[in-house]
């Protein structure tokens, strides 16, 4: 009897905390649901007042507010809305194979207003869900493969990016800032347009191909990434030049060797200095006799591998090549996933005088 007594009381303890465990998860998921709601109602409400001139508003049928996503990462609250066009009207470049879906995106800033955003999500695939909570700015689909294009309040194009599935073996890209202009376009049944409105030109004025004044889609703000895509997301968001070149007529002492320096960003907030050893040859050009490098302001979970160097030598302009590795790797001591990207600098040297001339990354 007292052995039932025990095996009841148990039981009962055990029914009482699932109880209260599945209660406090509906709580939970019930509070995460009002929050969102009211980042929603907010934004609709800053939309409505501040009534923005996006280019593509005009052709716009309708703000699928009903089917807002909303996310949350070291950006803060972000909060995209699919919009629909009016009937046959299309956003589209040069490529006709590319369809252009789209997203209003507001993020908020610390005066309680908001940065608006048309985000176009370009793809030759037709099963793409614009309503797709998944896809968002934080988080991209590894399966997705097309591309990202962010214009500002403005129509400029603050970022552009080109994403190739990780199943695949064969890198197919699409890349819009090679098709001129986007433009809202009158849809004809036999696949010919009359363009509307240009959007925004790639090489005109007023454009910006995105290489570093955008927010970075499918990314959470901190410099940490989950796709190889992200990382070169955000190498390309740095300036390619070379920068601080300096040179120094002696080498540690040595007479015969002279040493020049130059440094490049890697990602917007850390890079490496290049140091180029040079041997002296009387009467002939300059030769290289060593390269390395050194990084500075790398984060967490990155790191630098130079790879190899190689050098051509035209009369008096020796092109020197570097090769590298970018690698982040997620978790600690090797556990976790890495995710890397080759990189390539040039730097152009003077040879008769030692002195670095310019350089770029390709």
């Amino acid at each position: 009897m007292r052995q039932n007594f025990t095996k009841i009381a148990r039981f009962s303890l055990c029914f009482i905390l699932a109880l209260v465990s599945c209660e406090d998860e509906n709580y939970s998921t019930k509070n995460e649901t009002l929050i969102q709601d009211n980042k929603i109602t907010e934004a609709q409400k800053w939309f409505n007042k501040s009534n923005p001139e996006l280019t593509v508003l005009k052709e716009t049928k309708k703000i699928d507010w009903d089917h807002a996503i909303v996310t949350d990462g070291l950006k803060g609250k972000v909060v995209e809305v699919p919009i629909i066009l009016n009937d046959n009207i299309a956003v589209k470049n040069d490529d006709k194979s590319i369809t252009m879906y789209n997203r209003l995106m507001f993020i908020q800033d610390e005066k309680e207003s908001y940065k608006l955003s048309h985000v176009l999500i370009g793809t030759k695939k037709n099963t793409f869900d614009n309503n797709d909570k998944d896809f968002n700015f934080y988080k991209i689909k590894d399966d997705f493969e097309g591309s990202i294009t962010i214009l500002n309040a403005k129509n400029e194009i603050t970022y552009n990016h080109d994403v190739a599935k990780k199943s695949s073996s064969l890198v197919s890209k699409i890349k819009i800032d090679e098709h001129g202009c986007l433009a809202l376009c009158l849809m004809y049944s036999d696949g010919s347009y009359d363009i509307l409105f240009i959007i925004s030109c790639t090489g005109s004025e007023t454009a910006n191909n995105g290489s570093g004044t955008g927010d970075i889609y499918g990314g959470d703000g901190s410099g940490s990434v989950a796709s190889n895509w992200q990382l070169q997301g955000y190498i390309n968001q740095s300036d390619p030049a070379a920068f601080a070149i300096d040179f120094m007529e002696q080498f540690q002492g040595q007479k015969n060797q002279v040493m020049a320096k130059t440094s490049f960003y890697l990602m917007p907030w850390c890079g490496i200095d290049v140091f180029v050893v040079q041997n002296k040859n009387p009467g002939k050009p300059f030769t290289i006799d060593a390269v390395t490098t050194d990084t500075w302001g790398l984060t967490l979970g990155y790191t630098w591998t130079q790879d190899a160097f190689t050098q051509n030598t035209t009369g008096n302009r020796t092109v020197l090549t570097i090769t590298g590795t970018l690698t982040y790797n997620t978790g600690i001591e090797g556990v976790g996933n890495v995710f890397s990207s080759n990189i390539t600098y040039t730097v152009i040297i003077n040879n008769t005088y030692g002195n670095i001339q310019s350089g770029t990354r390709n």
